[in-house]
């Protein structure tokens, strides 16, 4: 537990220089090349990959459905995250990321058909009231497509975690990063593709 405690921590703490640091950097690149540079990590687990393709002929149908959901959930994920960065600040783009572990036990208790606890209800009570006083009160003063992504990020994250959750057991860890950083690159070149295409004037910044 004590371990779990500590990866949620360093966890947070990498999030959050990796929020301000998007912040900054999307100034001067659009976020495609941000997400592209986020995925470059994939070049370390190649070697591993290739040394296991020979586990990859024993896989079931349903290990890759799970295997080509989770990559296309991280990599929406990962956009609408940047594009929440680069709409609203970086406090509330945080906030919004913070909100994922509320709802996603509020999306775990409805998949089990069962109340919160009362510690995890208060913690919900909380996190809303938390959020309402960040933006609530002055909710009208963001952007609404900056908002769209905020909850978009909120959907995709809790998603990719309860999928995260029924592939442990059944896809090694290093499979599931690997999914998640090809399809990083794939969102990638996909919006660096769309960006060519659009008028000097619209941006993906």
């Amino acid at each position: 537990m004590l371990k779990g405690i500590a990866w949620g921590i360093s966890t947070s703490f990498l999030f959050s220089v990796y929020i301000v640091l998007s912040k900054n950097l999307l100034g001067h690149f659009a976020s495609p090349w941000l997400l592209l540079a986020s995925g470059i990590g994939i070049v370390a687990l190649l070697l591993s990959i290739i040394k296991r393709r020979h586990v990859y002929k024993e896989w079931n149908r349903r290990q890759w459905s799970l295997v080509v959901s989770m990559a296309l959930l991280s990599g929406v994920f990962n956009f609408s995250t940047l594009l929440c960065i680069n709409y609203l600040p970086a406090s509330i783009a945080a906030m919004f990321l913070s909100l994922s572990s509320v709802v996603l036990l509020l999306r775990t208790c409805r998949i089990e058909s069962r109340p919160p606890i009362p510690l995890k209800l208060a913690a919900v009570i909380f996190a809303a009231a938390g959020a309402f006083l960040v933006l609530g009160v002055k909710i009208q003063t963001f952007p609404f497509i900056g908002l769209l992504f905020g909850v978009s990020t909120l959907i995709f994250s809790t998603s990719a975690d309860i999928l995260t959750g029924r592939m442990r057991g059944m896809v090694n860890t290093k499979e599931v990063v690997f999914s998640k950083q090809l399809s990083k690159v794939a969102f990638a070149c996909l919006g660096l593709i769309l960006i060519s295409r659009l008028p000097s004037t619209l941006t993906l910044r």
